[in-house]
């Protein structure tokens, strides 16, 4: 009974794992809310699917148990694969198949593998329905227990393979829907309204189309659709139509990082057979900025003919791009270049300032010039701001130096009474060390007489 229990406890404990940790739909499949495998569609990838004869099988699988984001499952992990066909309108020399191209989704959270099949023969009839079951193992890695394995198998998957014995029929009956132009109008910038325009084709020459529409979504939040509505209703479109023009209205936000936007067209419409079909399409385009450029200051304080003289410049980038491969130049009346200075990029929302723009002037007089600043835009198109500069430039005239300058009278100078402090300190120091020492000579001369004397 213990081990009953036990059992079942485990089982609970599996199911919970293979159950998904978020809301589970396929809106690519037929809008199908599941949790069991999908299959997405199938190949014959060898041979003819006909009476007596043999071919292989791959059928194409969605997992939407596995949900790798909540439950990893890196896929060079898979072991103990196994398909097994069950009897119907079709045999084989050997029933077992492989579970085999494990993937993790690119777009979204699911694994995707195939179940394939080899010399498979169709025994004739209306049923070509092809029934198998199939399991795998995997090393569950988010389980503390070394080299756990969990068992994941399903029963009763169903194939119908119809289409292939029908391939012209089927054919007939589906439509094929491409974008077959399209365009941008208005003001791709920043802040600004444009619209994205396009036509759709049906490029199938044996099925049309009905009920199509199209949708549209950005893959940059700050590109939005105008109107709250972002669905095209287009109608019919018949056996290698087009349809008429039709457009979508954008804006993009003024803070929006200058760049690449991609538009995705959703169209989606009913086949002849009333299956239904879904395209996607991308369409790409540049939103640009608007260019704050603002010349700040541009001066010439004093010139001189001959010398070298600096220009005083300043340049504020008020806008959100770079500005690129920056230069300031200093232009004369006839737009000849007169100096240059290299800058490089200015960041947004700075100011650069300098003075190593140096010109040298050949004659006098009061010159008319143009400061500009030149620069580059991220798709490689040069622009320049001006500003005019008007100077005075005159002859250098060196300060004068008087040769022989007139001799002055020495004055008589005032009592100076630190020195006078020192020398009076030096003199009183003096005088003690000498009291000092004729002090010390008399005693010794004192003491050398009592010495005699005794």
């Amino acid at each position: 009974m213990k081990n009953i229990f036990k059992n079942a406890v485990l089982m609970l404990v599996c199911l919970m794992f293979m159950m998904p940790n978020q809301p589970l739909t396929a809106v690519d499949y037929a809008n199908v809310v599941t949790d069991a495998p999908v299959v997405i569609n199938y190949e014959i990838t060898k041979g003819t699917p006909e009476k007596g004869k043999t071919f292989d099988l791959k059928v194409n699988i969605m997992d939407v148990r596995l949900n790798y984001i909540g439950f990893p499952f890196p896929p060079d992990t898979v072991e103990n694969s196994y398909a097994a066909m069950q009897q119907g309108a079709f045999t084989a020399s050997n029933n077992l198949g492989q579970v085999t191209s494990f993937a993790l989704g690119a777009n979204d959270s699911f694994v995707y593998y195939s179940i394939e099949f080899k010399n498979l023969v169709y025994q004739g009839g209306d049923d070509k329905t092809f029934t198998f079951d199939y399991s795998f193992e995997f090393v569950d890695t988010s389980t503390p227990i070394p080299h756990e394995r969990t068992l994941r198998s399903v029963s009763n998957i169903t194939v119908n393979i119809k289409e292939a014995f029908s391939r012209e029929v089927v054919a007939n009956k589906s439509a094929k829907l491409v974008v077959a132009s399209s365009s941008y109008g208005g003001n791709l910038k920043a802040g600004n309204e444009f619209t994205v325009n396009f036509k759709i084709k049906n490029v199938s020459k044996d099925g049309g189309a009905k009920k199509v529409s199209v949708s549209i979504t950005s893959n940059n939040p700050k590109v939005t659709v105008v109107s709250s509505i972002n669905t095209k209703y287009i109608g019919s479109i018949g056996k290698n139509a087009t349809s008429s023009g039709q457009s979508f209205k954008m804006v993009a936000a003024k803070d929006i990082e200058p760049g690449a936007v991609t538009f995705t067209l959703h169209i989606s419409y009913e086949n002849d057979d009333g299956s239904g079909g879904m395209e996607t399409v991308d369409l790409s385009t540049k939103i640009k900025q608007e260019d704050k450029v603002q010349i700040n200051r541009a001066e010439i304080y004093e010139a001189y003919m001959g010398r070298e003289t600096e220009v005083d410049y300043s340049i504020i980038n008020n806008g959100v791009t770079t500005l690129n491969n920056a230069e300031v130049q200093l232009l004369n009346e006839n737009g000849d270049v007169l100096s240059t200075a290299y800058v490089g990029n200015v960041a947004p929302a700075t100011e650069y300032s300098n003075a190593d723009l140096l010109v040298t002037f050949d004659e006098t007089g009061t010159k008319t010039l143009t400061f500009a600043f030149v620069y580059e835009t991220d798709d490689g198109t040069k622009k320049m701001i001006k500003k005019e500069v008007v100077i005075e430039v005159t002859e250098y005239s060196p300060p004068f130096v008087d040769p022989n300058p007139p001799m002055v009278d020495p004055q008589p100078q005032g009592v100076n009474w630190l020195l006078i402090l020192v020398g009076a300190g030096v003199v009183g120091v003096g005088g003690f060390f000498a009291f000092k020492a004729y002090k010390k000579k008399k005693a010794s001369a004192e003491s050398v007489d009592e010495d005699e004397d005794f």
